[in-house]
């Protein structure tokens, strides 16, 4: 079986409608065996309300994407059987992966991994045609830093997505590093799992879903930073 991650960070009350959720989470619960839903403390008022009346779900303080990741997978452990794959998006990401590859995600949530196996889920090149300069001009760079450092040509880890076997999550729970894209996949290569690597066209770029409505120099100093970040986060300390 393969359990679906999503963590969810929005100060925007109007980025996505009650309805267009409902819809997109009856679509989850038809793809996996169960559905765990993170929310920022932050985040619009109704969103946390929608969030935290799911079977599974957790509000957590606002320290970032690693760690509502950490905390997630931390807090679904215990009941993720030990035999499960598990597949661990950020939330707008997902929502936009049911929007435009909806069967892609299907198939996605009925399949599963060998043991001891981590995933990358990254773009197709269609999908990555569809992002905006300035994510494509600095994530190419850390892109290529994880191509060197993790042996996979071609590889893209900055995509905000990643399936791995429930063995591995006691190992991902070890991490400190400020962003865990590239640490993740470091940890467990170096502790002897399979990597893997995926392109998937659901992970498109929509503005409505995905942008920040930033100018276009605001957007590039948030992006050379980010990028900075999951690049460190490669490197051992």
């Amino acid at each position: 079986m393969t359990i679906l991650l999503a963590t969810l960070q929005e100060r925007r009350a109007d980025r996505y409608t009650r309805s267009q959720l409902t819809a997109a989470l009856a679509h989850w619960q038809a793809a996996y065996a169960s559905v765990w839903l993170s929310v920022g403390e932050t985040t619009a008022d109704w969103l946390q309300t929608w969030v935290m009346q799911q079977p599974h779900s957790v509000r957590l303080p606002v320290r970032g994407a690693a760690y509502a990741r950490r905390e997630l997978v931390r807090a679904a452990l215990p009941s993720v059987p030990a035999d499960a794959t598990v597949h661990l998006v950020d939330f707008d990401r997902l929502v936009t992966w049911t929007a435009l590859a909806p069967d892609e995600l299907l198939a996605l949530g009925r399949s599963t991994l060998p043991p001891a196996t981590y995933e990358v889920l990254g773009r197709t090149p269609a999908a990555w045609a569809s992002h905006p300069q300035t994510w494509r001009e600095t994530e190419a760079l850390t892109n290529r830093v994880a191509s060197a450092v993790l042996g996979l040509a071609g590889i893209d880890i900055t995509a905000g997505s990643e399936r791995f076997t429930a063995d591995l999550m006691p190992l991902l729970l070890t991490g400190t590093a400020a962003m865990n894209d590239g640490e993740w996949p470091r940890l467990c290569q170096a502790a002897g799992a399979t990597l893997r690597y995926r392109a998937c066209e659901g992970l498109a770029y929509r503005a409505d879903l995905n942008g920040y409505g930033r100018d276009e120099t605001r957007e590039l100093v948030g992006r050379i930073r980010l990028a900075a970040v999951i690049t460190q986060s490669l490197i051992a300390d």
